[in-house]
């Protein structure tokens, strides 16, 4: 058996995977037991050649199903790179360490072996990646084309490998020939709001800001029932506040990710930044999910949030903490 720690901190407006520091102390570490969980020793690189050096960040772990022997270790570190086992963990060789390897390796960090084939590795990233040698070398996998981004899962039919699924940001995709061609699972309703708010209109209308998707509006009835096409993508970015403005229903307030926030023309889609600017050699702490209220009594004033609160009486267009 094989477990792996991760010291990870997320303060309110940032985060960091292993140490303080590339070289400080962590707690994140790989561990191994062969006696079913009773006892456990830590892999390192003092009592298991090849293996990398200290400090890590997020460690995955994974075991070939066709060969216990064959264990895959993608470590995050001053050195982040796939490492394999042919031992059980004894001994380890380096292996891909190019830009799927180290770029955001705290976020993408899940290995999955085709059931019948201990060479044959998945792993998710900003696309779907596979390895046909063991890990020597990656490539994106083929008939991938479209997919949204941000893989996160991958599962493999155990009695059929050529039958693949995958979840990413944007939803279900799957595979029956091994990766060449796929297919979307548009008939699934796995969308993640993060906010949502309504105007008052009749009927009226519903807004929401979407986990790596976009801000929307979309109606709350309509003859003939509410289609796909009934929905407006008004911003970008990971949507989170979406409110209309009480005092002109043409323009709508969205956010996204790190504070970000604009004031959007819904005919045009023309957008003017109006989130609040820092003071000379000063930085703001700026919230991935950021807090935003729109006043509905006094018009054109909106807050924000940093480590200071922030207020506009004028659609955004003048702050004041």
């Amino acid at each position: 058996m094989f477990a792996a720690l991760w010291d990870f901190r997320r303060k309110g407006w940032t985060f960091r995977s292993g140490g303080d520091g590339p070289n400080a102390p962590s707690g994140s570490g790989l561990f191994r037991s062969s006696d079913g969980g009773n006892t456990w020793n830590e892999i390192t690189a003092e009592n298991s050649q090849g293996f990398p050096k200290k400090p890590y960040g997020r460690i995955a772990v994974t075991i070939a199903p066709s060969n216990s022997k064959r264990v895959y270790a993608f470590v995050e570190s001053t050195d982040s790179a796939l490492f394999v086992s042919d031992d059980s963990g004894s001994t380890w060789d380096k292996r891909d360490k190019s830009q799927w390897m180290v770029w955001r390796p705290f976020y993408f960090a899940n290995l999955i072996v085709d059931p019948k084939n201990p060479d044959r590795l998945f792993k998710t990233d900003g696309s779907m990646i596979v390895s046909e040698d063991a890990g020597k070398s990656f490539a994106a996998v083929g008939g991938f084309g479209g997919m949204h981004g941000d893989v996160h899962c991958v599962w493999i039919d155990p009695s059929n490998p050529q039958t693949v699924f995958s979840g990413d940001d944007g939803g279900m995709w799957y595979s029956y020939n091994s990766g060449s061609k796929w297919w979307k699972g548009d008939n699934l309703p796995v969308s993640q709001f993060y906010h949502v708010s309504v105007d008052d209109q009749d009927p009226y209308h519903v807004y929401g800001g979407l986990q790596d998707n976009s801000c929307w509006v979309g109606d709350s009835q309509y003859p003939g029932g509410i289609t796909n096409s009934r929905w407006e993508n008004l911003y970008n970015g990971d949507g989170f506040f979406i409110f209309p403005d009480p005092s002109d229903p043409d323009y709508i307030y969205a956010e996204y990710q790190g504070g970000y926030v604009g004031r959007v023309n819904r005919h045009t889609h023309e957008a003017r930044d109006i989130q609040p600017k820092p003071n000379y050699k000063e930085k703001l702490r700026w919230n991935w999910n950021t807090p935003l209220a729109v006043s509905p009594n006094e018009k054109g004033t909106l807050y924000i949030g940093a480590q200071f609160l922030f207020r506009s009486r004028d659609h955004g267009q003048n702050w004041e903490r």
